[in-house]
């Protein structure tokens, strides 16, 4: 189950032919991480590239200005990484994200390889 504004959630059950089945799921409110992409030499933004969180499925691409944000991430402590082939990695560790809340200016600068 997913939606926008909580933690994805799985939940699996075993439905019998001719039965009713029915769930009770409860969401939990989540938070986000946002931040810019820029190249570190000339300052200028940078698109189409790949923000990812360490240990879940949730990416984000930058936009046109650099820009991404990770939605659906449940309160805790998480790392923010990306891998380029021109760039080297990049990562910050222990961002901490809130329910109901974004977490701004996790932004990188990226040095050529």
């Amino acid at each position: 189950v997913w939606t926008t504004g909580y933690v994805e959630k799985i939940v699996q059950t075993r439905a019998r032919q001719g039965k009713k089945t029915e769930l009770d799921v409860t969401l939990r409110s989540a938070g986000s991480i946002s931040g810019q992409i820029n190249d570190d030499a000339s300052g200028l933004p940078l698109s189409g590239y790949v923000v990812r969180v360490k240990s879940e499925t949730v990416t984000a691409t930058t936009d046109t200005n650099g820009y991404y944000i990770l939605d659906g991430l449940a309160s805790g402590k998480y790392t923010v990484y990306l891998i380029s082939t021109a760039y080297k990695t990049m990562n910050r560790s222990g961002v901490q994200v809130y329910a109901n809340k974004e977490t701004k200016y996790v932004n990188f600068a990226l040095d050529y390889k």
